[in-house]
């Protein structure tokens, strides 16, 4: 049986000051389809019945990372995330 993965990157409010994401979304106020931060719990919630790939849910530039930067942080806009279906294959 072929691996079954879900993958999600989205963008978050989380350690970001309200003045700044207020100026983002009303950015997007303005678009055909509005802005929606979620937080590590909400973006954790959309790979439910998945096993999280390890690191999990972590920042985007966190997964993985390929340099000290990285490592540390990075930017903190958005959050990434594998998760494999139970019982796949796990090879």
């Amino acid at each position: 049986m072929p691996r079954q993965l879900q993958l999600i990157t989205h963008v978050t409010a989380d350690e970001r000051d309200t003045a700044t994401i207020g100026q983002v979304t009303a950015i997007y106020d303005r678009a055909s389809a509005p802005l929606v931060p979620r937080s590590r719990a909400d973006v954790t919630r959309f790979l439910g019945g998945f096993d999280l790939v390890e690191p999990g849910v972590v920042f985007l530039s966190q997964w993985r990372p390929t340099a000290e930067y990285y490592a540390q942080g990075g930017t903190r806009w958005a959050y990434a995330g594998v998760g494999r279906k139970p019982g796949g294959d796990r090879a």
